[in-house]
């Protein structure tokens, strides 16, 4: 299931503040089915999945986890973009009308020892009642949205981790309950809003900003989440039919709250070739 409607290999800005945090690039193994229809001029592309809540590690799995269920629809009520640009953050191929897609994402990981639900094996320290060695579950809850038209591309994201659960206990003899404040430090608790605009010109040249908020459930020091904002100019440079792209940026990260307050330059140059 793609998070989100741009967070895909050729997002325009490289790295990015939001998806770090709740998402990372990998592959599940399960079943997947998709979709797309027409109603009158409007398009949906429905999409839902199984699977088994490993990411690349489904093939060395983790005992008492379970399966994760996820689903997605994206809804173009102007009609489809050109040439999948709905799935691409910048408008490379200027859409000679206005177009707005919006999507809605869930996914649900029974008993997931990843702390974004999306590997395994990084979670330790949570016990059933009986001493065995158990896990939470873990939601994860994405809209997104995108216009584009003439070189010119808006989008918004919002995304929030959440765990659920009973009868967990960080001890062996069931006598300490797992808090949602001290499950903040083994999941990737909160939420996280992302707003980026692009312009890209005829002959290649695109230009981005973007600005990111991270938000943890709980202000605590040990929480893996920590309230962060990003902001970030990009620059690219299209060629070969937008086969040929080169792109660097710079990113401003402001960390403060209950953890440790900071401030991070990160600076990229990147080039990407597509078949």
């Amino acid at each position: 299931m793609a998070p989100t409607i741009s967070g895909k290999s050729n997002d325009g800005s490289i790295y990015g503040g939001l998806m770090q945090n709740f998402v990372s690039t990998t592959r599940e193994g399960g079943l997947y089915f998709e979709t797309n229809f027409s109603i009158n001029k409007m398009r949906l592309y429905p999409s839902v999945s199984i699977t088994t809540g490993e990411g690349q590690g489904f093939f060395d799995p983790v005992a008492n986890s379970g399966f994760k269920y996820g689903g997605r629809i994206d809804f173009m009520p102007l009609g489809d973009f050109i040439k999948n640009n709905a799935f691409i953050s910048q408008d490379i191929y200027h859409e000679p009308k206005p177009k707005f897609a919006i999507g809605v994402a869930d996914s649900y990981n029974v008993k997931t020892s990843n702390s974004i639900s999306a590997g395994n094996g990084t979670v330790s320290g949570i016990y059933d009642e009986t001493g065995k060695a158990a896990f939470a579950n873990y939601n994860k809850f994405v809209v997104d949205l995108i216009f584009k038209y003439n070189g010119f591309a808006f989008v918004g994201e919002y995304i929030d981790g959440s765990i659920h659960g009973k009868d967990l206990f960080t001890d062996t003899a069931g006598e300490v309950r797992l808090t949602p404040e001290n499950a903040s430090a083994k999941y990737s608790v909160g939420s996280a809003i992302n707003v980026q605009s692009s312009y890209v010109t005829h002959d290649g040249w695109a230009f981005e900003g973007r600005y990111s908020y991270v938000k943890p459930e709980f202000d605590v020091a040990t929480s893996i989440i920590q309230t962060q904002h990003w902001y970030t100019a990009a620059f690219n440079k299209y060629m070969m039919n937008n086969a040929l792209k080169f792109g660097i940026n710079a990113t401003y990260i402001d960390q403060n709250g209950a953890g440790q307050n900071k401030t991070t330059w990160i600076n990229n140059l990147a080039v990407q070739i597509s078949f």
